[in-house]
């Protein structure tokens, strides 16, 4: 249940999601991209439930509301409250964790593909186990903090080098010689490496510019898109872009 303040201190219902099974921690929430909330419910019996996204937005009245956008395939106990981390708030880096009592510590992009919750493969030296009932992970200084049992254990990176999520072609782009006040148009076509969503071209340049194009909202792993690049020089040169 979403309550805000109503008159005289009163609870003022927006809105209440219903779901079979209870719920026996809290919600974690993304104001990015939209902005999500993440709900893990205990399911019924064994089975356990999965992590549950619902994105935001505004009924015709403009009261705030929130739909299911995606959930996981994975199934969890449902006794860890979800943390949202991010790489400074930046959009697209948003990483939803379940910190579970079977599976030990998952993560998930922060925003649905196509209805689902896609997860993040962590190393294997990652691997806890199974954690202790009702935590959320804590994180500082580029480390994770979660506990098993009476141990307090830390996580940190070990300087792996990860993919970039978009592979470019031609990378750099070369658009030769270029006369002054004359333009030329490269196509710039990217296949994403992992799963992504709304893709855009952003170049601080008065040199090179992105051309006019629709760029889908999402794209899953495997998939492409293209996009132009424009050469509109001010003076001769001589030289490429690199993305």
């Amino acid at each position: 249940m979403l309550t805000i303040t109503g008159t005289a201190g009163s609870d003022f219902v927006i809105q209440t999601i219903v779901d079979s099974s209870g719920l026996r921690s809290g919600a974690a929430s993304y104001p990015l991209e939209g902005g999500y909330i993440y709900l893990s419910p205990v399911g019924t019996g064994s089975a356990g439930d999965s992590l549950y996204a619902y994105s935001f937005s505004r009924d015709s009245n403009g009261n705030p509301s929130f739909a299911l956008a995606g959930k996981s395939a994975r199934t969890f106990a449902g006794l860890s409250v979800p943390t949202v981390t991010s790489n400074n708030g930046a959009p697209g880096t948003g990483i939803v964790w379940i910190a579970d009592t079977n599976y030990g510590l998952q993560a998930y992009n922060a925003v649905p593909v196509n209805g689902v919750m896609v997860p993040i493969a962590l190393p294997s030296t990652a691997a806890t186990g199974g954690l202790t009932h009702y935590q959320r992970a804590v994180f500082g200084a580029g480390r994770i903090y979660t506990v098993k049992a009476s141990t307090l254990m830390m996580l940190t990176g070990g300087g792996q080098v990860l993919s970039p999520p978009v592979t470019c072609t031609p990378n750099p782009v070369a658009f030769g010689t270029v006369q002054v006040a004359q333009t030329s148009t490269v196509q710039v076509t990217c296949t994403a490496n992992t799963a992504i969503t709304n893709p855009n071209c952003s170049i601080a340049s008065t040199i090179f510019q992105c051309g006019t194009t629709s760029l889908p909202t999402t794209v899953a792993s495997g998939g492409t898109f293209a996009f132009p690049v424009v050469s509109r020089p001010l003076h001769f040169i001589k030289y490429p872009i690199k993305f």
